[in-house]
């Protein structure tokens, strides 16, 4: 009787699909599906109204298994994208792992709408990510984990005039205005400008045992307050409550170590291996 109800209960969980990857401009849209690579893919440039994206994912519970291939773009636009045409999509329970990222604006864009952060509880793990404007962004989206990835030659195309320079492009991993967020055990060499920066107000981050090198500006950077570029010159609070702990950072032109916030605010820095701050309260 066990045996016939084992037999039964497997009988009844739903097995869900497999699909490959076959082309780029794809939107993933099936809850619970599982997307793999099955060789190298290469997008080729579009022209409008082709849509430029690499992925689009739309529904809750993906995974995209790259299953050890490279996935790579144009040197623009974004390679996964959690939205629409229309807009930023909070999908919930988003998996990317297992294979190489590059030459894309934004290989991977976790992007939620609206002024309030909401839970996507995504997984990025086990990636390499090279050779692109930006490595990954997480916008306005809260609980998700980055970790064990690898990220190369982040690079900044554009002038350095250019305003958010300092900021988002060429920063490895962006956090913008996102909470509760775990950053862990990922090797960093040779972002243009910053390895990891916490920006517009992201609160209560993790950010541990990770390895960044050779930074352009900041190794890891957490913001103040600010005003945003004109012409919009919105006021912006500072990034805050967040942990940086047992993080190893070398050789940045600027600093390893960076808290514009006065004696850290509420930021803990912990036992950190680094050669230069701007704070002393970075430990």
């Amino acid at each position: 009787m066990i045996r016939n109800f084992l037999f039964a209960a497997a009988c009844c969980v739903p097995a869900f699909a497999v699909t490959p990857i076959t082309s780029c401009g794809q939107t993933l849209s099936t809850p619970g599906e599982t997307y793999v690579l099955t060789a190298n893919l290469t997008c080729a440039p579009v022209v409008p109204p082709a849509d430029p994206t690499g992925l689009r994912v739309v529904a809750d519970d993906i995974v995209i298994n790259l299953q050890g291939f490279t996935f790579t773009g144009t040197g623009a636009h974004s390679g996964i994208l959690t939205a629409s045409p229309a807009g930023c999509i909070a999908v919930k329970r988003l998996e990317v792992k297992n294979g190489t990222i590059k030459n894309f604006g934004t290989p991977i864009s976790l992007c939620a709408p609206g002024s309030v952060p909401v839970a996507m509880n995504a997984k990025i793990h086990n990636l390499v990510i090279r050779d692109s404007q930006t490595g990954i962004v997480i916008g306005g989206s809260t609980d998700n984990e980055v970790r064990n990835n690898r990220f190369i030659a982040i690079n900044v195309p554009q002038s350095p005039a250019n305003p958010f320079v300092a900021y988002r492009i060429g920063t490895a991993i962006y956090v913008d205005k996102a909470n509760n967020n775990k950053i862990e055990g990922n090797q960093i060499i040779g972002a243009a400008a910053n390895g990891i920066a916490l920006d517009h107000g992201s609160l209560d981050n993790e950010v541990q045992r990770n390895t960044i090198s050779r930074s352009g500006r900041n190794g890891i950077v957490i913001f103040g307050a600010g005003v945003t570029p004109p012409p919009a010159n919105a006021p912006y609070p500072a990034s805050d409550d967040n942990l940086v702990r047992r993080n190893r950072v070398i050789n940045s032109t600027d600093k390893d170590m960076r808290d514009e916030n006065p004696a850290c605010g509420s930021n803990d820095w912990i036992k950190n291996v680094f050669q230069s701050t701007n704070n002393s309260c970075i430990h």
